[in-house]
């Protein structure tokens, strides 16, 4: 089984069943939270992001989901509606590395080390180069 993590890129997402047709797609953690929390008040945002990463603490997919549950009936009550409508369609896509090993969760939940990477590649290049 492979896995293809990244941001919500829809032309990656769409070309990947022609290029790894087994490959499950897992959305960057990161990359969700932000959109996440872009739909909440400043003063909501530190609970907010306490509450998503309660959702991504679970131990396997169905508590996760859960979890998920709860915190959208909390958010559809605090009166963010687009909030939880936000969570409920992302969810999936960030809880794909919950069906490989508990050994590998934390290096497979987001794209950030790449990121990282690519960005060092680009300073590094731009020093040369100028």
């Amino acid at each position: 089984m492979e896995l293809v993590v990244s941001d919500k890129s829809l032309g990656l997402v769409k070309s990947l069943p022609d290029f790894f047709p087994k490959a499950q797609w897992q959305r960057c953690d990161v990359h969700s939270y932000r959109n996440v929390l872009s739909e909440v008040p400043r003063r909501l945002t530190k609970d907010v992001a306490a509450m998503l990463k309660a959702t991504h603490a679970q131990e396997d997919w169905a508590a996760a989901n859960q979890k998920v549950s709860d915190f959208v009936e909390k958010l559809r009550g605090m009166k963010f509606n687009k909030t939880a409508t936000c969570v409920e369609d992302g969810v999936s896509e960030t809880l794909s590395y919950m069906f490989f090993p508990r050994a590998h969760w934390m290096c497979i939940r987001t794209n950030n080390t790449l990121e990282s990477i690519v960005r060092e590649i680009h300073r590094r290049t731009r020093v040369v180069g100028g």
